[in-house]
């Protein structure tokens, strides 16, 4: 675990300055470490990559965390391919984070982006079960009519099985 703190969570979350609001890691960072996820037996183990996934995440106390873009969310889906056995915690914390890109106030690009609507699908399809233990299904549901892609009606199905 020290070489995920020490290399890839740091590489990946921002520094800890006043300008951390603006700082996300770049296309090229994103890709090297999901290349690096998708190696297979070669890569890190599973709760090396749980841990990871946990400390991209930012917490209540801790506000810092991966900056979700476009360049990120291919990122995160790997993670979620992999499935790591995440806690509950991380999974409501990852759901949080969908339900609060897709609010009314925040609610920009990410809308019609594949990439985090494949995120979104990722979560709802290998975590569903966590997700239905963390009461996080309804809060999802309401907030899929936000995403404009075409994976919306099929997230929406996968929602609505888990109730």
């Amino acid at each position: 675990m020290e070489c995920v703190d020490a290399i890839l969570v740091l590489s990946m979350v921002p520094p800890l300055t006043n300008a951390t609001e603006d700082w996300e890691p770049s296309r090229f960072q994103c890709e090297l470490i999901s290349r690096v996820l998708r190696a297979g037996r070669d890569s890190l183990s599973s709760q090396a990559i749980a841990h990871f996934l946990e400390k991209l995440l930012p917490t209540d106390a801790d506000c810092r965390g991966l900056k979700w873009t476009d360049n990120t969310m291919p990122l995160l889906t790997t993670c979620l391919n992999r499935r790591p056995p995440l806690s509950g915690v991380v999974i409501a914390r990852m759901a949080d984070e969908i339900i609060d890109v897709l609010s009314p106030i925040k609610c920009n690009s990410m809308e019609k982006s594949m990439k985090f609507a494949t995120l979104f699908n990722a979560l709802v399809t290998k975590y569903g079960p966590q997700l239905k233990s963390a009461s996080k299904v309804d809060p999802l549901i309401e907030a899929v009519p936000r995403l404009k892609t075409f994976m919306s009606k099929t997230i929406t199905t996968s929602l609505k099985k888990l109730k």
